[in-house]
């Protein structure tokens, strides 16, 4: 019986018992089983009233209990306000009493600092003398290396001794001793720079970024490039007069195009914290108006050899055209084979400089007054901002600005999935004709029983293979270059980049390539097995174009897949021997070639 309807708020007694009455045993004998409930009631009365007189029993016995832990929780309450207010006088006793030592405290730990800070200068001061005295004995040496160590330990002395009298008069003199030293550097920094050598240039780049001179070496650079650049114009020019200004242009042109993918890469290599494409560009508008003979000057001059000048300008004009295009796309491609290595370059220069200020902050020497940690960010600040750093020193990846990064990681998995779908396209347009190819030969009459070599690949998968054979070459480009913001795009779009660049020979073109054929393989499988069905000479048809595309993946280095390999066996067996020899093979491909095939399943 349910009596827990009893505690509803909104319990009708009329209603508890029609529907107690609907029951198949009230229907059978309503007398009966009316005493029964009857009793049943009394029962529940009995045990109720037993239980409230028990718990009443337990509640007068322990009240008072109750009553004395309350009166006690009374008096520790009192006690505990007499205490506060005892301790209350006392703090402002003390602060009182202590007020006028804090402040002197606070005066000596003034004093201390500043007594620290003189101490720190005397002795840049003497650093400072005894490097200015010991520079020329360096310079006589020749050790550029030493030299720039040497200036830049006196430009750090020059910093704490700025506001000596004679700070200005230090200033000139260091200035004058890095003119030196940029004189002294110069004829190798040329070298360096004519010759392309990566390590030497990264010397250069060091020492002058260390004494503040980089703005000179980037002008050093721009102006050996800017003479490279026009020594080839006059090459064109004079090695190839019979061509003309247009085709001129056009081979300068592609020079500079030339020019602008091998400098990327290095500058990427050796300028690591300038902007790459900011520097190229000033480069080629420097260099385009400079140029001895001018495109104005040959314009003019073959312009007076022209009968139609109207249609000579235009040719000139798409020439032009076409070259700006070409650049702007590799400026694109640049600002963007940039934006992401030089957000992770940002992002360890941030977790250094964290590291370095918190260094700082933590050390007992420092002013109390500098104590930003503890001057600006609340007690939660202060917990959040040490456990950051805890995680960065313990050797944690932390992404500082995370939400960035990963808009960017996205962007790259985004145009790579776009690229992959561009590249595949002709593709899967051809995939698509696989069951119409296979009804075509279908409807051939062709003796089945004719050997494998009577049999030619069909129109279908030899486009596909030709599309293939001629992806590496415009891959090759991306094989012969190593440009590592490219690649760490790439990382960040899909993983197997990560895992397969480093073990094949072409990097990540290759990655690409097997991508490519990976979804080749896949898309080609599952239109097969989207027939309806075979004939004999229709399956040994669709094994020699499966074998087709086998051997074009083996010229490029590649395996055709298991799943293929398979198909290409189960077509050519026989129906008498296909369930002895079907074995070992995928249970889901033999059963769709069988049901292809109208093959009885013994």
């Amino acid at each position: 019986m349910d009596v827990a309807a009893f505690s509803d708020d909104n319990f009708e007694v009329k209603d508890w018992i029609n529907k107690t009455f609907k029951s198949a045993e009230a229907q059978e004998n309503r007398d009966a089983f009316v005493s029964s409930l009857v009793m049943k009631l009394q029962l529940y009365v009995q045990q109720v009233n037993s239980a409230l007189e028990d718990t009443s029993q337990q509640v007068l016995q322990s009240l008072p209990r109750v009553m004395r832990d309350t009166e006690i929780l009374h008096q520790e309450a009192l006690l505990l306000r007499d205490k506060m207010h005892s301790v209350k006088q006392e703090i402002a006793k003390v602060e009182q009493d202590t007020g006028l030592s804090m402040a002197t405290l606070e005066h000596i730990d003034r004093i201390k600092t500043e007594l620290q800070a003189s101490k720190q200068a005397l002795h840049e001061a003497d650093n400072w003398t005894i490097l200015a005295t010991d520079m020329e004995e360096v310079f006589e040496s020749g050790d550029i290396e030493n030299i720039y160590t040497k200036l830049v330990s006196m430009q750090q002395s020059l910093r704490i001794l700025a506001n000596v009298p004679d700070y200005e008069d230090r200033k000139l003199q260091l200035e004058g001793l890095k003119n030196r030293l940029e004189a002294m550097a110069s004829p190798m920094l040329v070298q360096a720079l004519t010759s392309a050598s990566v390590e030497q240039s990264q010397l250069f780049v060091r020492i002058f970024t260390a004494i503040d001179r980089l703005p000179q070496l980037l002008k050093y650079y721009h102006k050996c490039q800017k003479g490279i650049l026009m020594q080839q114009w006059r090459n064109i020019v004079e090695m190839e007069q019979d061509e003309g200004v247009a085709e001129w242009m056009h081979k300068f042109y592609d020079v500079l195009l030339s020019n602008w993918h091998d400098q990327v890469k290095w500058c990427g290599q050796v300028f690591t914290s300038a902007p790459t494409v900011n520097t190229l560009v000033d480069l080629y508008v420097d260099t385009l108006t400079s140029l001895d003979p001018s495109f104005n000057i040959c314009i003019d001059a073959a312009l007076k050899q022209q009968s139609n000048h109207l249609s000579f300008l235009m040719e000139l004009q798409q020439i032009t055209k076409h070259f700006s295009v070409n650049l702007q796309v590799a400026v694109d491609s640049a600002s963007h084979g940039e934006l992401l290595s030089q957000l992770k370059q940002l992002d360890r220069d941030l977790t250094r400089s964290l590291l370095d200020v918190s260094r700082k902050l933590n050390s007992q020497e420092v002013n109390s007054f500098v104590q930003y940690k503890k001057l600006l960010l609340s007690a939660a600040g202060q917990t959040e901002l040490d456990a950051l750093v805890s995680s960065i020193q313990e050797g944690e990846e932390t992404l500082l600005i995370e939400h960035i990064t990963l808009s960017l990681n996205k962007l790259c998995s985004n145009v790579h999935h776009t690229t992959f779908q561009v590249i595949f396209a002709p593709i899967s347009v051809q995939l698509e004709l696989v069951q119409s190819a296979s009804a075509n030969s279908q409807a051939m009459t062709v003796a089945p029983d004719l050997p494998d070599f009577s049999f030619a690949p069909q129109e279908y998968i030899t486009q596909i293979g030709q599309y293939l054979m001629t992806l590496p070459q415009h891959l090759e480009p991306f094989m012969l270059q190593d440009n590592p913001s490219l690649t760490l795009a790439l990382h960040v779009a899909d993983a197997e980049y990560g895992m397969l660049s480093g073990e094949t020979e072409g990097g990540f073109a290759d990655v690409l390539l097997a991508i490519i054929a990976r979804g080749t393989c896949q898309t080609y499988c599952d239109n097969i097995l989207g027939i309806c069905e075979l004939g004999p000479s229709a399956c040994k048809q669709l094994a020699t174009d499966i074998d087709y595309l086998g051997n074009v993946l083996e010229d490029l280095g590649l395996t055709l897949p298991e799943h293929l390999q398979q198909l290409s066996m189960l077509l050519r067996l026989t129906p008498d021997e296909y369930q002895t020899k079907s074995s070992g093979c995928s249970p889901r491909l033999v059963a769709a070639v069988r049901q292809m095939r109208n093959i009885t399943s013994s």
